[in-house]
């Protein structure tokens, strides 16, 4: 549980740096920290939906978890780097926060 707070907790980071960036209108540096941002994220995910399995895991809504992740992929199919941000600075890192806090 550990390295999973230890990875929350950079993610929440990398979303922190990365919204900045969209919100300061520099969408080539946010899109290349984007990128970071994913692939972290993926780890959390992946880390969390491994601990399911176990008998001590977080309490976190999946569903919600996977469609504030599909609301920000459609976001940024749309080009729509202000809701991109606003999904992941609000609702994305309001959940690993969470989840974070119950570890």
């Amino acid at each position: 549980m550990k390295e999973l707070k230890n990875l929350l907790e950079r993610a929440m980071k990398e979303i922190s740096d990365t919204t900045d960036l969209f919100y300061q209108q520099k969408d080539q540096e946010a899109f290349s920290k984007l990128n970071a941002t994913l692939v972290i994220t993926s780890s959390v995910m992946e880390q969390l939906f491994a601990t399911l399995n176990t008998e001590v895991h977080p309490d976190f809504d999946q569903n919600e978890l996977v469609s504030i992740l599909t609301n920000a992929m459609n976001a940024m199919e749309e080009k729509d780097t202000v809701l991109l941000a606003d999904i992941l600075r609000y609702e994305l890192l309001e959940q690993f926060e969470q989840i974070a806090a119950q570890l």
